[in-house]
């Protein structure tokens, strides 16, 4: 046996054979919890610091308020387990998503700006002055500013689970990342 299995073996404590799944939760943030899924409900089981048996059948998450969820996970093939949780900020992704959105629509908004000051000049209009463009240009750059740094934001708010078996898994659920946008842009327009 490695000495990495003989700690392991020593940090798990032993618990009686009872029906459930004995569940240790150690986290950074003191508004992380488990939540169980039912009928698709979230349903608060365990607060953290938390050391408490939970139902094997049932399907859980790790949130809280102003926590980014998890994805979903079972406990079904354990005895014991512990999950250190390294929470992200739903606070942040919300605000990711906003400097996204706003940073496409600046983007979109300057280029639509360049293409009228363009189309003043042609073909015998007055040529654009160096104030417009200099207004297309900055509106250009800081929205492609927002976006990048909303973006960054989204990608780095993921809530990080490690449990002791193992496994590892993040805010980025199987669903939500096949879900479609709530506002797409399709050749035939804008589709809600």
């Amino acid at each position: 046996m490695g000495a990495l299995a003989a700690a392991q073996l020593i940090a798990a404590p032993v618990y009686a054979q009872e029906s459930g799944v004995w569940v240790e939760l150690h986290t950074d943030d003191s508004a992380v919890r488990i939540e169980r899924i039912q009928n698709g409900e979230a349903i608060p089981v365990c607060a953290a610091p938390c050391k408490q048996r939970l139902p094997r059948d049932g399907t859980y998450r790790i949130a809280g308020d102003g926590i980014t969820p998890s994805q979903s996970f079972d406990l079904s093939a354990e005895r014991w387990v512990r999950l250190d949780v390294k929470a992200g900020s739903s606070t942040r992704r919300n605000l990711g998503v906003g400097l996204g959105i706003a940073g496409s629509a600046t983007v979109l908004t300057s280029s639509f700006y360049f293409l009228l000051i363009g189309l003043a000049g042609f073909p015998d209009g007055p040529p654009a002055s160096q104030q417009q463009v200099t207004t297309a240009e900055a509106l250009l750059i800081s929205g492609l500013a927002a976006g990048v740094i909303g973006l960054v934001l989204v990608l780095t708010c993921s809530t990080e689970v490690r449990s002791s078996n193992g496994a590892t898994f993040s805010s980025a659920p199987e669903a939500a990342r096949h879900k479609r946008p709530a506002i797409v842009l399709t050749p035939r327009g804008l589709e809600f």
